[in-house]
């Protein structure tokens, strides 16, 4: 009965850690500027490239890099797979 009794507890509390989680992550996404370059996985549509516009709870929009490029695109946070910051690549400067 116990075993029982813990298993529908661990079964009740996974989602809102889930959840809980996925708020905080998304808290982190909320603190890159504009301009900051991105790829996003979308569950629609795969992934995409470009430049982050704006971010808010309901979800980001970004300019388009590549195909399509310059055009803005809004993913609902739903929708939102991952996002993936795009570091700039490291030049070595000969002195």
């Amino acid at each position: 009965m116990k075993f029982l009794t813990s298993a529908l507890l661990a079964l009740v509390l996974l989602p809102v850690e889930s959840a809980l989680g996925q708020q905080q992550t998304w808290g982190k996404l909320t603190q890159l500027s504009p301009g900051t370059k991105i790829e996003v996985l979308d569950a629609l549509s795969g992934a995409i490239r470009g430049q982050l516009v704006s971010i808010d709870e309901q979800g980001l929009t970004l300019r388009r890099e590549g195909k399509g490029s310059g055009v803005t695109e809004t993913i609902a946070r739903a929708d939102v797979v991952s996002v993936t910051v795009k570091r700039p690549n490291l030049k070595k400067i000969a002195l």
